[in-house]
């Protein structure tokens, strides 16, 4: 179901919208979907996945089930204890708050604990080093609110995830979920690639390394176009009127809705240089707080909000989607190993 809706795309990165959303879940649920395909799997993470129960809020969680034959980048002491359970191709240079990172190819199957490295330009390496090894998909498993997992310079695609787990009022939860998509999803823009802004007509570089504590001074200059190095936040937000904002991806836009709401009404654009592709949204109705929502209401709220996607519950194995989706679902398109 999910690999029909994740087309060609090739490198995914999983990101949820907040703590024990079910990331996990569509997670295996991808993984068990490419190993009945006959794909060869790669497997990281940006954080830390697959522990038996979360640090932060010491609920269970479901362990990462690893198929035989999938490569693997973790950290040494993460690798699993069954003797002959894994082959460790490569010993990285990378290193970790938990330890040196190694890439392993899985013998038997079995659940694992995946922590990969914790920055971006590592996680490049070790996809080209997956590729090169033969992997057909790879899965990159963002950390908790890491949207930084979603830069287009480390994946193909973004499988954003929410849940109940989010908040006890479904509105709420629906509302945020559609924020971040609609961040994640802003246009590509045709403004001067380099950082920097256009006034009457003339480019000037960007002369810091961020907007951050220039607000006024960048409010004051009044440009009709600003290309932003780093984040787009609010307090920028608040302070700019009639100008084309620019930044590099949707990860970078750190904006309210209601802020970007009075941007926009004040002539204000925003868009950015490379776009995130998200093929589907993944939707949780289960809580591990104590609450949950309806199941089918949830899927239809998040439809209703977002008519574009296709929203997807892996565990009632539900849709709702636009019908050129519907269509694509229908069998006329299958992601097939070579």
């Amino acid at each position: 179901m999910l690999l029909e809706l994740l087309g060609s795309h090739r490198c995914l990165a999983l990101v949820g919208m907040g703590k024990n959303v079910g990331k996990t879940t569509a997670l295996n649920r991808l993984v068990e979907e490419a190993s009945r395909q006959g794909l060869a799997l790669a497997l990281t993470s940006i954080g830390r996945d697959g522990e038996l129960v979360d640090e932060i809020s010491s609920h269970p969680k479901p362990p990462v089930q690893v198929p035989v034959g999938t490569l693997v980048a973790t950290t040494q002491g993460a690798l699993p204890e069954r003797p002959g359970s894994f082959d460790i191709l490569e010993t990285t240079s990378m290193r970790t708050a938990l330890g040196q990172v190694v890439i392993a190819r899985c013998l038997r199957e079995a659940p694992w604990e995946l922590s990969g490295p914790a920055l971006g330009s590592n996680l490049v390496k070790v996809r080209a080093r997956f590729e090169k090894l033969g992997a057909q998909l790879v899965l990159l498993d963002g950390a908790f609110d890491r949207r930084s997992s979603a830069t287009p310079s480390l994946s193909d695609a973004t499988l954003l995830v929410s849940g109940a787990a989010l908040d006890p009022d479904i509105e709420v939860t629906v509302r945020d979920t559609a924020h971040r998509v609609e961040l994640f999803s802003l246009p590509q823009s045709e403004s001067p690639p380099a950082p920097g802004w256009v006034k009457d007509g003339e480019f000037t570089p960007f002369p810091w390394r961020s907007a951050l504590g220039h607000e006024q001074e960048l409010a004051d200059l009044r440009p009709e176009w600003l290309r932003l190095p780093t984040a787009f936040t609010s307090a920028l937000a608040s302070r700019l009127s009639d100008c084309q904002v620019v930044v590099g991806d949707g990860t970078h836009a750190l904006i309210s809705a209601p802020e970007l709401s009075r941007f926009r009404a004040r002539g204000g654009v925003l868009s950015v240089v490379t776009p995130i592709r998200i093929p589907c949204l993944v939707a949780n109705p289960y809580s591990p707080y104590g609450w949950r929502y309806p199941a089918r209401q949830f899927l239809d709220r998040l439809a209703g909000a977002m008519p574009h996607l296709p929203i997807v519950d892996v565990v009632a194995e539900e849709v709702r989607a636009p019908s050129s989706a519907k269509e694509f679902l229908s069998g006329a398109t299958r992601m097939a190993a070579p």
